[in-house]
């Protein structure tokens, strides 16, 4: 068994040495049949930094092409594949194309142009060198593998006999008939998010500072499933089709070329997320279990760890120096309180929608309140006065609600009744609210004419509002009232109200 084992690792070890070439394409303009694309072209440029650092893929043997027409791709392909011919490499060399743009069921769709996929497909089976990647990451790129049969699975495993692993695997994000998906949140395409994670080592299951093309597909497949779920309930399914010959893996990354980068040490276990330091770039998504180390390639900065066990969750926030690896212990971590929102798992939705679940729960909230005003007269000094008020909101959506206030002033002897409209915005905390509504106020004293005891009223007011209590919230409020009469009157003052979760 020991022998075996040994033949095994000799094995993969010098396919992994064996030279390498690649051939990476980012296209975000598919012409003027679909929408353009935000981040293919920032796919393809990462992919070929990973490859070039990890992946043992030299930058002269790497070619990258950004917005290229049908024509550039064929010219490399063949510049490529002469340069293979012409070096006697064709049975040792390893290829790899790489695609990120549009597609439909018949062609790569490149800006006027179009390239065939019964094409494409042919030009990689063909390609003068021993072992062939190819990888899509369009809409409809499945279809590429339907030439000969490709199929929606689970992933492969390399189950071959005879000394030396040949042959090809075509892989595409998304099967012949459903759409790839690209996220604003991790900006990029979902695919190619996970492949490139994967890559960096979230897919190195086995824990040997390598990654295999077995277990970034692994990885990048059910991630792929999982995410494009759980964001938009559209289920992406990556699709592959393989003809392989020989005993042994391929290797993508090697993480022991990595400059520097962290190691989740043996004593840690559970969910982890290797985040930027503001939590809006994932680095590293997986599970990890007891006594098991995983080493994870990142560039020198600040970053943060979350660690997640049941509903216990952990945080850890460091600086990597360049060339340096930081070594990461499970009493490292400080334990957080999970809050509402996180539960809930909104992190691709605005700040503003945070809050959103807890307005969802009532529509009405009643509120009894009280405040001070500073009362200013036409030619009279600065007066104050106390007010009381009895205050209802009532939620349209989570952005807009309406409210109706009773107001009674104390020196004034005045009341007053006031209908408008909040607009509001979360910030995680509290709801702050900026809004606008018209009423009019009733003096309680004797005139000649009824009507001259009321006078209409403009108020505009800001302020914000905080859970303090399972069913009920402060509420807090600058208004500006002006008093519409032959006298004009301003207040301005600070109003405190406590409301309660209706219906």
């Amino acid at each position: 068994m020991r022998i075996l084992l040994l033949l095994l690792v000799v094995a993969v070890t010098s396919f992994s040495q064996n030279v390498r070439y690649a051939l990476i394409i980012g296209q975000n303009d598919g012409g003027s049949t679909v929408n353009k694309l935000k981040y293919a072209e920032r796919d393809a440029q990462r992919m070929a930094t990973v490859l070039r650092g990890l992946g043992e893929f030299s930058k002269e043997n790497s070619t990258i092409l950004l917005s290229p027409d049908s024509s550039e791709i064929d010219e490399h392909l063949q510049k490529i594949a002469g340069k293979i011919r012409d070096r006697g490499e064709q049975n040792r060399a390893l290829f790899l194309l790489y695609y990120s743009g549009h597609a439909d069921e018949n062609s790569l769709l490149l800006s006027k142009t179009r390239f065939s996929l019964e094409k494409l497909q042919a030009a990689v089976s063909h390609f003068p060198s021993a072992f062939r990647i190819a990888i899509f990451d369009a809409c409809q790129s499945g279809a590429v593998t339907a030439y000969k049969g490709g199929k929606r699975a689970e992933p492969f495993y390399l189950q071959n006999s005879g000394s030396l692993v040949k042959g090809q695997v075509i892989i595409a994000s998304a099967s012949a008939n459903e759409r790839a998906l690209e996220s604003e949140t991790l900006k990029g395409s979902i695919f190619t998010f996970h492949l490139i994670n994967g890559l960096n080592g979230s897919a190195d299951i086995s824990s040997d500072n390598q990654v295999t093309l077995n277990e970034v597909y692994q990885y990048a497949y059910r991630k792929t499933i999982e995410t494009s779920a759980l964001s938009t309930g559209e289920v992406q399914h990556p699709v592959y089709r393989f003809n392989i010959t020989g005993q042994g893996e391929i290797v993508l990354a090697n993480l022991g070329k990595s400059e520097a980068g962290v190691l989740i040490g043996g004593d840690c276990e559970g969910k982890f997320l290797v985040l930027s330091e503001d939590y809006l770039n994932v680095y590293a998504d997986f599970f990890k279990e007891r006594n098991r180390e995983v080493f994870v390639s990142l560039h020198s900065g600040k970053y943060t760890i979350v660690n997640a066990r049941g509903r216990d969750v952990g945080t850890y926030s460091f600086i990597l120096k360049r060339k340096g690896v930081s070594h990461i212990s499970s009493s490292m971590f400080i334990p957080n309180t999970i809050t509402e929102s996180r539960i809930k798992g909104r992190s691709n939705v605005d700040s503003d929608d945070i809050s959103s679940e807890k307005h969802r729960k009532y529509t009405y909230s009643p509120g009894i309140g009280a405040g001070f005003f500073f009362l200013s007269k036409k030619g009279e000094e600065l007066e104050n006065d106390f007010n009381i008020k009895l205050t209802n909101d009532f939620f349209i959506n989570e952005r807009i609600s309406m409210y109706a206030n009773l107001v009674s002033l104390i020196s004034n002897k005045s009341g007053g009744l006031n209908l408008g409209i909040d607009f509001m915005k979360s910030n995680g905390v509290s709801d702050l609210y900026l809004g606008t509504g018209l009423g009019a106020e009733y003096k309680f004293r004797t005139y000649s004419h009824f009507r001259d005891a009321f006078s209409p009223l403009l108020d505009i007011h800001a302020g914000f509002v905080s859970e303090i209590g399972k069913n009920s919230r402060l509420k807090v409020q600058i208004p500006f009232t002006l008093i519409l009469k032959e006298e004009t009157v301003f207040r301005l003052g600070v109003d405190l109200s406590v409301m309660w979760k209706g219906l």
